[in-house]
């Protein structure tokens, strides 16, 4: 009987234990985050830039401002597709990153960058029945036969080259003064 009971008190407090133990909380999701790094075309930080993210499907955007690193964080994001814009002045990311390219992750933080630079956008029109490649110091494309792209060359005044696929015809320049905050227009044939 005295082995008896020392059993019993063990496997009875043993029994108390299990039975007033709580299970652990769960742990919380972690909060989907977008940081954005701004820099400009020298790979400085660029503060005080204006960042609009945009959710897919959604036309109203966040807007933060960059801070002095030139961070911009977005917090407690849903995973899904987002694009942004970066403005400061006359400089934007045009031509740079706007996009992962794929959705967020939940509960991770990712990471996407921009560069600003003073770019303005020119629409280039070929009316002509051969593809065209145009190049300057900025920007160097192809178009095809009856076709409108959009390109982002920085601003000032450039001298484009232009060159017809048809052998037949001759080469050209055209020179053209880009403003800042402009959209430019060509139409090829010129």
């Amino acid at each position: 009987m005295k082995t008896l009971f020392p059993a019993f008190t063990i496997l009875s407090f043993c029994a108390l234990l299990f039975l007033t133990c709580t299970k652990a909380p769960p742990q919380p999701l972690l909060k989907t985050r977008l940081i954005i790094t701004v820099l400009d075309d020298e790979g400085k930080s660029v503060d005080s830039s204006v960042v609009k993210l945009y959710k897919e499907g959604v036309d109203t955007p966040i807007v933060k401002i960059a801070d002095s690193t030139g961070l911009v964080l977005f917090p407690d994001l849903e995973p899904a597709l987002y694009r942004w814009t970066v403005q400061k002045g006359c400089k934007s990311n045009l031509a740079s990153q706007s996009s992962l390219n794929r959705k967020l992750l939940q509960g991770l933080a990712m990471y996407g960058s921009s560069i600003l630079s003073a770019r303005a956008v020119l629409k280039i029109t070929n009316t002509s029945s051969y593809a065209y490649k145009i190049t300057d110091s900025t920007i160097s494309v192809s178009i095809k036969a009856d076709t409108s792209i959009f390109v982002y060359p920085k601003i000032g005044l450039r001298t484009l080259h232009l060159v017809p696929a048809d052998t037949l015809k001759a080469a050209s320049n055209k020179v053209i003064q880009i403003k800042c905050g402009d959209t430019a227009y060509i139409k090829l044939p010129v």
